[in-house]
C-alpha cells in the first residue's frame, strides 16, 4: 500500500512539474516571439529612418550650389550632387561601385581622397584641372564618423 502511495505522489508530482514546464516554456516561446516581431518592428523603423535621411541629406547636397561628393572607405562613389555633374560633365547615371578616380579622372582628387582617409584630418588644396571653365578649384576633403567615432566615409566638397 504505502508503495501504492508512493508512486501516485511521484506520478501527481511528475504531471506538476511537466504542466509548469510547459506554461513556462509556452510564455518564454511567447514572449521571444513578441520579442521577434518587435525587433523585427524597429529594424523596419531604422530602415526607413535612414532613407529618410539619405534623402534629406541628398536634398540638401543637391541644393548647394559647391560640388559634393560622398565617397566610401573604399573610394567608391556612394554619392554625388548636381554641381560635381555639371562641373566636371559627369552623366547623371554613373555605374554602381564606380570610384572617385572613374568619375572624375583627376589624380588630385585621389590623392586628398587617400591623404583625408591615412590622416585622419581635414584636407585642403587648390587644383588645377585642365578641360575645365575653371583655372582652379578649391577642394576640401573631411572624414565622415559614425557616432562611435569610427570611420565611415570621406566627403569632397
Amino acid at each position: 500500500m504505502i508503495w501504492l502511495v508512493a508512486c501516485l505522489t511521484a506520478l501527481i508530482t511528475a504531471l506538476l512539474v511537466s504542466g509548469l514546464w510547459v506554461a513556462f516554456y509556452s510564455r518564454t516561446r511567447n514572449r521571444a516571439a513578441s520579442s521577434t516581431l518587435r525587433i523585427q518592428s524597429l529594424e523596419d523603423q531604422l530602415i526607413e529612418t535612414r532613407a529618410d535621411m539619405e534623402h534629406h541629406r541628398d536634398l540638401v547636397f543637391d541644393a548647394m550650389a559647391e560640388g559634393v561628393i560622398l565617397c566610401d572607405l573604399g573610394g567608391r562613389v556612394v554619392f554625388m550632387n548636381r554641381a560635381i555633374h555639371r562641373i566636371f560633365g559627369i552623366p547623371e547615371n554613373i555605374p554602381e561601385n564606380t570610384t572617385l578616380l572613374e568619375a572624375l579622372r583627376l589624380h588630385e582628387v585621389e590623392e586628398v581622397f587617400e591623404r583625408t582617409l591615412k590622416s585622419g584630418r581635414t584636407m585642403g588644396i587648390e587644383i588645377n584641372p585642365t578641360g575645365l571653365d575653371t583655372n582652379s578649384l578649391r577642394l576640401n576633403a573631411v572624414g565622415v564618423h559614425s557616432s562611435s567615432g569610427q570611420a565611415e566615409s570621406v566627403l569632397l566638397i
